[in-house]
């Protein structure tokens, strides 16, 4: 067994994880897929990816998705292929992981999985020791709802001006510093797989989100300042760039939700999402 590391992927590696993640997905009746860029991570020269090979085909790979600080956890995404479980193909990936991490100066893990593939496993976490830290809700809408018109409203394409604008009630919204909001939404501006927009009330700049545009639009990063909230406009804001993106291309739309972000999980349902799978985070006992 070889296993590789590395801070970005080719076009085949990915091509081999997707065809790798469509076999997981079918056993486990699971859902979710990682995230296979490096672009937001707090460093940019770790390696993040963690490809295991047996005679030159693909049979294990974990992402870490680390865009906070050393103080904080960081997400890993472990998925082995079916018929290779229970081999120690993991525990071999993540020996590498652990050595990266302590490099880095990461000390804390959460680990990603979901309800689905527990409820298929009963003994798992019995036997890797791992608590419940929090859960998140991944909903997916595959039709677009009306949207009525709103003439307050405008929804337009992120400009490069807008940032500064976007960074204090983002950052205030998912309660991370300045710079960290600044990078977040200027790495989005400039990926060219990523689309982003924002809403204005009048002359008054309200509403931010960003979307991954690939086999589905994935909204990742969605806020309304705070003092706009409650009167409908992240429902508005929502079914707008919907509607939007599905005159340009059709594809279903997916998003993560917290669990105990209920306005929010209220918005999507307003929106037409519905509950695809449930997400899990971990971390040892």
């Amino acid at each position: 067994m070889k296993i590789l590391e590395t801070t970005n992927l080719t076009d085949v590696q990915k091509q081999e994880i997707k065809q790798l993640l469509k076999k997981v997905h079918q056993e486990d009746q699971s859902y979710r897929d990682p995230y296979l860029s490096n672009q937001f991570n707090n460093f940019s020269e770790m390696p993040c990816f963690f490809l295991s090979y047996e005679e030159g085909v693909l049979i294990g790979f974990i992402m870490i998705y680390a865009d906070g600080t050393v103080e904080e956890p960081v997400e890993v995404y472990i998925n082995v292929l079916p018929a290779k479980r229970l081999q120690g193909i993991a525990s071999s990936m993540l020996n590498h992981v652990h050595k990266t991490l302590k490099k880095f100066g990461y000390k804390d893990i959460e680990y990603v999985t979901e309800k689905n593939f527990l409820q298929k496993n009963p003994d798992f976490l019995n036997v890797t020791r791992l608590k419940l830290v929090h859960k998140e809700h991944q909903l997916r809408a595959n039709e677009v709802p009306n949207v009525a018109q709103n003439q307050e409203l405008v929804v337009r394409p992120l400009q490069e001006k807008d940032i500064k604008q976007v960074i204090p009630f983002e950052a205030k919204a998912f309660e991370v510093t300045s710079d960290e909001s600044e990078k977040y939404i200027s790495e989005s501006y400039n990926d060219s797989h990523t689309l982003t927009y924002v809403l204005k009330h009048g002359s008054n700049l309200i509403g931010y989100c960003a979307i991954d545009n690939g086999t589905e639009y994935y909204i990742f990063d969605l806020v309304i300042s705070q003092s706009y909230r409650t009167h409908g406009y992240g429902t508005f804001f929502v079914k707008k760039i919907m509607s939007v993106l599905d005159n340009k291309q059709h594809k279903p739309f997916v998003l993560g939700v917290d669990d105990d972000n209920l306005a929010a999980r209220h918005l999507y349902a307003n929106a037409g999402f519905i509950e695809e799978t449930e997400i899990e985070y971990f971390s040892k006992i």
